[in-house]
């Protein structure tokens, strides 16, 4: 019966001390503000151009970015990561299709340190020639636009 009390009460105890109870100094200076009117959300939908009766409750975002567009923004990326994989292994097999696949990714805007990222070029040597086709793609594309700029 001790030996439980004494387990429970360290796991309390360590969970109250991994956690991060301590607000940040910008966070603790929220002023108070009364109304007479209803309080609402800014993502309530309700847009009727004159708010000023009311009291707006922040919306949650992170870094500029709402939750949704995050979930949106890793969807994507991990669909471009499995296209790109994709790819890759298809230049391995047929390599005449290496410029049509650079050309694609260079219309899509993907950067060689995503291709090498996605690719895994750092852990494994298998895409790196698929990488470096895609570097010096990317070279000559550069090297012509400073052609026509002479």
């Amino acid at each position: 019966m001790r030996l439980s009390l004494i387990l429970s009460v360290i796991v309390v105890t360590g969970c109250l001390v991994a956690c991060n109870a301590a607000a940040d100094s910008a966070q603790t200076k929220i002023s108070v503000m009364r109304s007479e009117g209803p309080i609402r959300s800014l993502n309530a939908g309700e847009d009727d151009g004159d708010a000023s009766y009311g009291r707006f409750l922040r919306a949650h975002k992170e870094n500029d970015v709402s939750s949704s567009e995050e979930r949106v923004i890793v969807l994507t990326e991990m669909l471009n990561k499995a296209n790109v994989k994709q790819a890759a292994k298809a230049i391995l097999k047929d390599p005449s299709i290496e410029a049509a696949v650079c050309k694609e990714w260079n219309a899509k805007g993907f950067k060689t340190n995503k291709i090498s990222l996605w690719l895994s070029t750092r852990k494994k040597d298998k895409y790196l020639q698929i990488y470096n086709g895609y570097g010096h793609y990317l070279y000559q594309l550069m090297k012509k636009a400073q052609e026509k700029l002479s």
